[in-house]
């Protein structure tokens, strides 16, 4: 079912590049309600789960951001072992979600926002997920004029940035 629905996530924002309404969105409250969303799963695997910044003002569609933001901390609580950290920063029309997680080898970086595209096949099952959250991110951060940047290292963590437009 969660296949099923990133597919169908991915096909709108497909089609919907040139229809989507835009406001102004508050990245801080958008990143707020995914970690009142996102509490009890990083509970449960008992990591520390922190949200700083401050109130900060895109154009764009409060859905699609929300996806965004939604799908960068759900990877990061899926990929942080126990006890580990994931912080969420909005300020400056930028979103940065960090983590103290498995990492991402330098070879596969350029990688990760493709559809279906795995760094490790073997914790598929392991992780969950389906393989399109980071295709995700991708598409909404394009059809907001948002650019992604990644610095990861192998068993010490990874940081994704989404910079917004400014208004």
């Amino acid at each position: 079912l969660s296949l099923i629905s990133d597919i169908i996530k991915l096909s709108e924002l497909d089609e919907s590049s040139l229809h989507t309404e835009t406001e102004p969105v508050d990245l801080y409250a958008v990143a707020e309600e995914c970690f009142k969303t996102l509490g009890s799963a990083a509970e449960q695997k008992q990591l520390s789960f922190f949200l700083e910044g401050k109130p900060s003002i895109v154009t764009g569609s409060w859905k699609l951001i929300w996806e965004l933001v939604y799908n960068l901390c759900d990877n990061a609580i899926r990929y942080t072992p126990a006890g580990g950290t994931v912080k969420v920063t909005a300020e400056d029309c930028r979103i940065t979600v960090s983590d103290t997680g498995i990492g991402i080898p330098k070879e596969h970086q350029s990688r990760v926002f493709e559809r279906f595209y795995r760094v490790d096949k073997s914790r598929s099952k392991e992780t969950g997920g389906t393989g399109l959250g980071l295709s995700i991110v991708k598409h909404v951060a394009e059809q907001h004029g948002a650019v992604i940047s990644l610095k990861s290292e192998v068993q010490k963590g990874t940081e994704i940035q989404v910079s917004f437009p400014e208004r």
